[in-house]
């Protein structure tokens, strides 16, 4: 009788330690206001799928995490455990998650829906005219080779971290690679040390331009200097603390 009800309580806690560390397939619903905690386990693969082709992948702690794709999943391999973020670029979004280690219900399968935020105007109510966060900066260079740096946007992601949106613009003769262009923010002449420029394609052939979105961590809520370097030639413009 005793031994029945031993084997009893040890497969019952068997199976319900095998219940707690199960993995779940969801749906996240995300937009430019929110990032969605993603639960892994070590020695599981996490899948997010997304409607559209993912392009890029931008992960806080690179060293942590394996990631793939494939078609239109973004596989998420646990190297360690570390709590980071990561960002996944696609054609038209920018979808922001925080990668969360567990030891219960982990995710197995997220289905990545894109739900942008609604905006209500009043009856006879114009839309207010949003001013620009920052001045645009200009750079022509001499010989062949002109770009326009153009600053677009500024957004706080959480309390320590910032994205810059900067348009450049080839004007010159030739085409450029944007593996060559350096943008990068600094205080009193030093770069800061997180910090990280997404060009959102490779090349940029004559009179096309190119999307760069600058992520930013500041610990302290002071300004900064954000600089353009292409072929030794340098522009720069302030951000100003009034701005973050």
């Amino acid at each position: 009788m005793m031994k029945s009800k031993f084997w009893l309580l040890t497969t019952f806690a068997f199976l319900l330690s095998g219940a707690l560390q199960a993995g779940v397939v969801r749906t996240v619903y995300v937009n430019n206001e929110k990032m969605e905690p993603i639960y892994y386990s070590l020695g599981k693969s996490s899948i997010l799928r997304f409607t559209e082709r993912p392009r890029k992948v931008v992960v806080g702690n690179k060293n942590y995490f394996q990631i793939e794709f494939i078609g239109n999943d973004v596989t998420i391999q646990p190297l360690g455990q570390a709590h980071t973020n990561v960002f996944v670029y696609t054609e038209y979004q920018v979808y922001g998650f925080l990668l969360r280690p567990t030891n219960s219900r982990y995710d197995d399968l997220v289905n990545v829906k894109w739900k942008p935020k609604n905006i209500v105007f009043k009856k006879k109510e114009k839309p207010k005219q949003v001013k620009p966060l920052f001045r645009p900066i200009q750079l022509k260079m001499k010989g062949h080779l002109d770009i326009n740096v153009t600053g677009v946007s500024q957004s706080q992601i959480n309390n320590d971290l910032y994205f810059v949106d900067v348009v450049i613009k080839n004007i010159g003769k030739k085409n450029l690679l944007t593996k060559d262009i350096q943008i990068f923010a600094t205080r009193n002449n030093k770069r800061l040390s997180n910090q990280k420029a997404v060009f959102k394609s490779e090349n940029l052939k004559m009179n096309d331009s190119v999307i760069v979105r600058m992520f930013i961590g500041l610990k302290q809520k002071r300004g900064f200097t954000l600089n353009t370097l292409l072929n030794k030639k340098k522009a720069k413009v302030i951000i100003s603390r009034k701005y973050l």
